[in-house]
Formats: C-alpha cells, sequence, structure tokens
C-alpha cells in the first residue's frame, strides 16, 4: 500500500531546452489535480488576454518548486514579481514540459525522476 502523503511530498526534475542552454526545473505533481486543471480551464475561458498572463504566472509559482534559471548570475525566484519579467516563450516552455512529464506518468509505473521532500 502507498500512503497518499508520500506522493503528495514527491518531487520531479525535468530539463527544459533552450537554444543556449538547460533549464533544470523541480515540480509537484500533486499539485496538478483533475480539479486544479478543471479550474485553470475555467478561468483561462474567462480572462481577458492579461488576466490569463497573470494566470499564467501564478500556475506557474502553484507548480515549481525549485530552478537553476540565472539572471546575470543572480538566482531567479518563483515569485510573480520575478516571473512577470521573464518572458513569456520560458514560462510556456516550463508548462509545456511539466504537461509532457505528466502524460508519462498517466501510465505511471516506473519512478524515474521522482524525489522525495517538501519545500
Amino acid at each position: 500500500m502507498i500512503d497518499l502523503t508520500d506522493l503528495i511530498a514527491e518531487k520531479r526534475e525535468l530539463i527544459v531546452k533552450f537554444p543556449s542552454g538547460s533549464l533544470k526545473v523541480h515540480y509537484r505533481p500533486s499539485v496538478l489535480t483533475p480539479e486544479y486543471f478543471n479550474k485553470l480551464q475555467t478561468q483561462m475561458d474567462d480572462a481577458s488576454n492579461s488576466e490569463k498572463q497573470e494566470i499564467s504566472i501564478q500556475n506557474i509559482c502553484n507548480i515549481v518548486v525549485s530552478w537553476d534559471l540565472a539572471d546575470n548570475g543572480v538566482p531567479v525566484p518563483i515569485t510573480a514579481e520575478a516571473l512577470s519579467k521573464i518572458p513569456q516563450v520560458i514560462l510556456t516552455a516550463v508548462f509545456n514540459e511539466v504537461e509532457k512529464d505528466q502524460g508519462k506518468l498517466s501510465g505511471a509505473t516506473t519512478s524515474t525522476g521522482g524525489s522525495r521532500g517538501r519545500s
């Protein structure tokens, strides 16, 4: 038997590739429940373009635990204020990789890439 608490504490690591290098991202798969996706879809359907950007930023803040993104050697925090200054293409790439990873997890028989721990 597996305990839900253990699954919720799990973090996964992704590598998001860009032409100039790779970004290492740790995220919480447990955040991405059917309820979360339904709420996100409803918010996006009802939002203006500027509200969609805010929703996307908050979405990354909710999901991503850590990353190795830096600006001139200074780590970029995962906050709404900091993410509002990040090009949308980077945020979209991170979320797309999370979605791809979730698709891999939907058949969940392996544990590669996972690690336990809370943030």
